[in-house]
């Protein structure tokens, strides 16, 4: 990437579940690389999760029959950020890599959840209803569970845990010399110690710890100084413009208005939005996404019709909203003030509603 161009490179999967007609200008031969032109652009390539939903690894990571580590063996690097690691992503290598991880978790007899966000809670829950006879264990480093967000939801959750029968453990964190080189107990099982020197011992760890920024292909093509260095993520302007120079995150947008269009501002044309951007405390969502995204397109539009005269759209973040899932069906979810608890899930989290708001209105049964 470049500050006005982009260049791909075809990646056909082995197994491809698209069946529709490629544009003729974007037609490429596998391993062809063609540069797009562009004048404005929007980056918006989110953030690698921990494992197991590392779905952007090879399919042999999982299946390695000596090595079944569901974690990162460094907390400051994804796979997604090794040159020249083979990389899949595509829905049917995401979906046989998920086989593959439920098959592990499957055989295990133990497990230890670290992290509990959004992320360990889910997992761990989930784990625990499907395969009721196996020991799972939560580690979480404060003392509430989902802490940006109401109390109600930390009791929720905590509750849920329980009554699955979860051993949880509040205020331990891990001493990640543990995770970085593990040892073994004489059952084979991998010890980790927590800063308190407990210790614990599991068939299979689970870090659900946060996720990575995105990050190497703008900052290879607009310099190292787009990223903010304490967390990874791409600096942007309350336009979501982005920027080489340091951000006060923490200052308020000025009265939730129009900001004229500063002229020293280094990449007017190009915005970050999601995961990927230090938008000032909004919380990792895709309805935070969909918000930017809104500001980021309407002050592209701006841009277009009036030039350097255009005055944009601050971006302030909403409060916090979530749902977790507690199990298959139960649940608790927030949305300002409000806090529901409810249990009438379903196994697929209503993903077709997401294609149909994408414009999907075919008869392909999206499940295969």
């Amino acid at each position: 990437m470049t500050s006005y161009s982009v260049t791909v490179s075809r990646h056909t999967p082995s197994k491809s579940s698209f069946t529709g007609e490629i544009p003729k200008d974007l037609e490429m031969a596998e391993g062809d690389t063609k540069t797009i032109p562009f004048e404005y652009a929007i980056y918006a390539l989110g953030a690698s999760l921990p494992d197991p939903i590392n779905v952007w690894k090879p399919l042999g990571h999982i299946e390695e029959p000596d090595a079944y580590q569901l974690h990162l063996k460094e907390s400051s690097t994804t796979l997604s950020q090794i040159d020249g690691y083979e990389q899949e992503g595509s829905k049917s290598g995401s979906i046989a890599w998920l086989q593959a991880a439920q098959s592990r978790v499957a055989k295990v007899n133990s497990m230890i959840v670290v992290g509990g966000g959004a992320l360990g809670i889910q997992i761990a829950t989930d784990a625990a209803e499907v395969h009721p006879q196996k020991t799972i264990t939560l580690i979480h480093s404060r003392e509430h569970l989902m802490p940006i967000y109401d109390q109600k939801v930390h009791e929720e959750a905590l509750r849920s845990l329980q009554k699955l029968n979860v051993d949880v453990n509040l205020n331990e964190r891990i001493d990640m010399e543990t995770i970085r080189n593990p040892t073994h107990d004489e059952n084979g099982q991998q010890v980790i110690k927590t800063l308190s020197g407990r210790t614990f011992a599991a068939d299979a760890i689970l870090l659900c710890t946060g996720s990575h920024p995105n990050n190497r292909i703008l900052s290879r093509g607009l310099g190292k100084d787009v990223i903010n260095p304490a967390n990874g993520h791409v600096r942007v302007l309350r336009t979501l413009q982005v920027t080489n120079t340091m951000v006060d995150t923490s200052a308020p947008c000025t009265d939730g208005g129009p900001s004229t269009l500063v002229p020293t501002v280094p990449f007017p044309h190009i915005f970050a939005i999601g995961d990927v951007a230090d938008a000032f405390g909004a919380i990792k969502a895709g309805h935070t996404a969909y918000n930017q995204g809104e500001v980021a397109a309407n002050n592209i539009i701006s841009l277009i019709n009036k030039g350097s005269s255009a005055e944009l759209q601050q971006y302030q973040p909403g409060p916090p909203a979530i749902k977790i899932t507690l199990g298959i069906k139960h649940y608790v979810y927030q949305e300002g003030p409000t806090v529901v608890v409810g249990d009438d899930g379903v196994e697929d989290l209503h993903v077709a509603l997401v294609w149909h708001m994408l414009g999907f209105t075919g008869d392909i049964d999206m499940h295969q």
